[in-house]
C-alpha cells in the first residue's frame, strides 16, 4: 500500500483541536494506542513511534502484539468487561432438551452435562418449573404440553394463571375439596350419649 500521506499538509491547529476532542471521547491512553498503531501501519519506525508518543518501547511492542492477536479490543482499556468497538456478540441460545420417563422429568440445559430432574409424582413442582421456562421463552408450550399431558392452549392458560396468581393458582381445586371432605373441620358438639346424660340430670333436678 503506497504511503497516502506523501505530500500531505498538516495543520497543527486542527491537530490540537482534534486530539483534544478524541482524548475526551476515548481517553488519552486509548487515543495514544490508536495513534501508535496508525503510525506503525504507515511504516514509521517503532523506536520513533515510542519516542514521539512518549511511551516505553516495550509497551509499544506489547501493544502491537496484542492488536495482532485480539484486534480492536486490544486498544481498549482492559478493565472494561465488554468491547465498545465491536458489536455485541449474538450467542445462540442453548436448546433445552426435555425428556420424560415413568419416574421423572429430565431437562438437559446443554451446559457441562448439567440436568434438572423432577420426580413425576411432584406434579406441582413440575408445573411451576416448566411453566416458568415457558414464560421466559426457554421452552415451547407444545413440548411442555406433551410432557404434562395437556393441550398447548391449556399450557398457555396455566402460564397466565401462574403469572397472575403465583403457585396457588395451579392448585387443583377439586383435590382441595376432596381433602376438606376427608378432613372436615372439627367442632366441639356434644354427642347423643352426652346429651342424654345432660337431659337426665336436668330432669332429676
Amino acid at each position: 500500500m503506497p504511503n497516502c500521506l506523501s505530500g500531505t499538509e498538516f495543520s497543527s491547529t486542527h491537530s490540537a483541536k482534534r486530539i483534544k476532542n478524541a482524548s475526551e471521547l476515548l481517553g488519552a491512553t486509548v487515543l495514544t494506542r490508536f495513534l501508535a498503531f496508525a503510525l506503525f501501519l504507515m511504516g514509521a519506525n517503532r523506536e520513533e513511534i515510542a519516542r514521539r508518543l512518549s511511551i516505553p518501547l516495550g509497551t509499544l511492542f506489547s501493544l502491537l502484539n496484542r492488536i495482532g492477536q485480539q484486534g480492536l479490543p486490544a486498544i481498549e482499556d482492559r478493565r472494561r468487561r465488554h468491547s465498545h468497538f465491536l458489536p455485541p456478540s449474538t450467542r445462540e441460545k442453548s436448546k433445552i432438551e426435555i425428556l420424560s420417563s415413568e419416574t421423572e422429568i429430565i431437562l438437559d440445559f446443554g451446559i457441562s452435562d448439567q440436568t434438572v430432574r423432577i420426580p413425576v409424582q411432584n406434579s406441582l413442582q413440575a408445573k411451576i418449573f416448566l411453566l416458568t421456562l415457558v414464560q421466559n421463552g426457554l421452552l415451547p408450550r407444545t413440548e411442555v404440553a406433551k410432557v404434562l399431558g395437556y393441550s398447548a392452549t391449556h399450557i398457555e392458560r396455566l402460564a397466565k394463571q401462574l403469572d397472575s396468581g403465583d403457585a396457588h393458582a395451579l392448585l387443583d381445586k377439586r383435590r382441595g375439596q376432596k381433602q376438606e371432605y376427608r378432613h372436615p373441620r372439627t367442632h366441639r358438639t356434644p354427642s347423643y350419649g352426652q346429651s342424654g346424660v345432660d337431659q337426665s340430670q336436668a330432669l332429676s333436678t
